[in-house]
């Protein structure tokens, strides 16, 4: 009845209500959560969608689905609902399917730094750095750790070995090398030649 209302006729009101009623009668059908899915994303029906999605990834029989829509849902959270703590959540979960999901990773480091979540932020570029794929990805993810230890937390010990991290991998690495001689002149010289 619902694509009846969808795709025939075009009142998508009426499509909304007869899948709204599937899914009250029949919990997983999976087919009348994905036209509501479809249809509350038209309509713009952020909060209706963010409930839904969290239905559909409890439905979801694999892992990269409930990646998917555990993306498309943090995604809502942080930038249509202004809910970071829940969309902190959601990517997290995601991550518990995937940690080496990019995406996610970078999501979710970028919820933490405005959260003012250092210390959780500094783990997540520690992932990021294990699973980048090329050296300059590692060398920025080093770098931005021993920035955060440096300028956030006050803690210039911790800081010298992110930037000497970074610069392991890329001795020019401009940037740690003004860090180090900044925190420790004397670190510069024992990198070596």
């Amino acid at each position: 009845l619902g694509s009846i209302h969808e795709e025939v006729l075009g009142d998508r009101a009426a499509a909304m209500a007869a899948y709204e009623k599937a899914v009250a009668e029949d919990d997983a059908d999976a087919l009348a959560y994905e036209a509501l899915d479809r249809l509350y994303t038209r309509e713009k029906r952020v909060p209706e969608l963010v409930t839904l999605l969290g239905r559909r990834i409890e439905l979801a029989d694999s892992s990269e689905d409930r990646v998917n829509l555990g993306l498309r849902l943090g995604t809502l959270l942080d930038v249509s609902m202004r809910r970071l703590s829940d969309a902190i959540d959601t990517y997290r979960r995601v991550l518990d399917e995937d940690p080496t999901h990019v995406q996610a990773l970078a999501a979710l480091a970028s919820l933490l730094e405005r959260e003012g979540r250092f210390r959780e932020l500094l783990d997540i570029l520690a992932q990021q750095r294990s699973v980048a794929a090329i050296d300059a990805q590692r060398v920025a993810f080093s770098y931005r750790a021993g920035d955060i230890l440096e300028k956030r937390l006050d803690e210039p010990e911790e800081a010298l070995e992110r930037y000497a991290e970074a610069l392991s991998t890329d001795k020019a690495h401009a940037p740690s090398i003004d860090a180090l001689m900044r925190l420790d002149i004397d670190a510069v010289g024992s990198l070596g030649p």
